[in-house]
């Protein structure tokens, strides 16, 4: 049997005495469960009906794009939904071509060490004696269900804490499901309001003395620096003050605006090098709106884009939440530092 592939993303084919053979992938809907990902989708050859019920497998493998390491996921074979709009419509019948998978992120880690990094999604068909199919696993109907990523990503889904301070980031770029795991090195976890600003407190292991908050206005560029008190112990904290006069000295507060403005969040290191934080809600809300005092129309909130990476958000006080920040709470492993 001669094998021939297409260039197609998403369709692959060989050519076999009988004709071609196409075999198509898709993605239609990706979710948490507890502490593991549940991918559902389909795979199927696209000139054919399957041969017989659970006549063709779906395998997944998961490639670590800075090493050789690869993980393989058996998919199980599922119905697809009665829903004429879940999926395009093949010429032929392929009601048993669904799958779902599970990932455990401990499948991530080799020696007892995490893998940091992107890791790609492949597909496989697989279906008897005509071998394997390669391809990948492109977004349907599960676009539809997640909000605008950060950085690009066309779709993003809640992160999970796997470990102390390891979090795994599944997203879309490009149409392709691709998990990013990263160790944070600062997390931010208690926020409340006093008199002169909104105190933060959080881990920063890897930052040392000198370290200082750095704010950009992402309206304007302009850059403010906070102070960073550091409390040496067998986990490095830290402490910040967020003065509200760094949010409305020559703002829209301060000119009777009501456009919304935003500030990045950063520790910067004497050395120059930079961490950002993210906010850990494993111990509780963080991110919420405080009330700006002597303003009865603006309120300073700590939020984020999906991504976890605090941002501050100026804007009218009768927005008190942000929808992403509730469905990035409700998505925490209840794991405590």
């Amino acid at each position: 049997m001669s094998k021939t592939r297409t260039s197609a993303p998403s369709t692959h084919a060989w050519t076999t005495a009988t004709g071609p053979t196409r075999a198509e992938f898709g993605l239609l809907r990706a979710r948490w469960i507890g502490r593991r990902l549940e991918l559902a989708g389909y795979g199927r050859y696209t000139d054919r009906a399957e041969a017989h019920p659970g006549g063709t497998r779906v395998w997944l493998t998961l490639h670590h794009r800075a090493s050789s390491r690869r993980v393989s996921l058996r998919g199980t074979p599922q119905r697809l939904g009665d829903n004429p709009d879940e999926t395009p419509q093949p010429r032929h019948c392929h009601d048993r071509s669904g799958f779902t998978a599970l990932i455990d992120p401990i499948r991530l880690a080799t020696d007892g060490q995490w893998l940091q990094g992107d890791w790609e999604l492949q597909a496989s068909l697989f279906a008897g004696l005509r071998g394997a199919l390669p391809g990948r696993l492109r977004g349907q109907g599960a676009a539809a269900h997640l909000g605008p990523g950060p950085n690009g990503a066309e779709t993003w889904l809640p992160a999970r804490w796997i470990d102390r301070d390891v979090r795994l980031q599944p997203g879309f770029l490009k149409g392709r499901l691709q998990l990013t795991l990263e160790q944070v090195h600062a997390r931010l976890t208690v926020a409340h309001q006093a008199d002169d600003g909104i105190h933060l407190s959080g881990f920063a292991p890897s930052c040392p003395e000198g370290t200082v908050m750095r704010l950009r206005h992402c309206q304007s560029s302009t850059v403010t620096m906070l102070p960073v008190r550091f409390v040496r112990s067998w986990k490095t904290t830290f402490a910040a003050r967020l003065p509200y006069q760094a949010f409305t000295a020559g703002g829209a507060a301060e000119r009777g605006g009501v456009g919304p403005e935003y500030w990045e969040t950063e520790l910067l290191r004497p050395d120059g090098s930079v961490e950002p934080l993210t906010l850990d809600e494993r111990g509780g809300p963080v991110a919420g709106g405080y009330p700006l005092p002597g303003s009865a129309t603006r309120a300073l909130h700590l939020t984020h884009l999906g991504d976890g990476r605090l941002r501050i958000c100026l804007q009218p006080a009768a927005a008190h939440e942000f929808p992403t920040c509730r469905a990035q709470a409700s998505h925490h492993v209840p794991l405590h530092p």
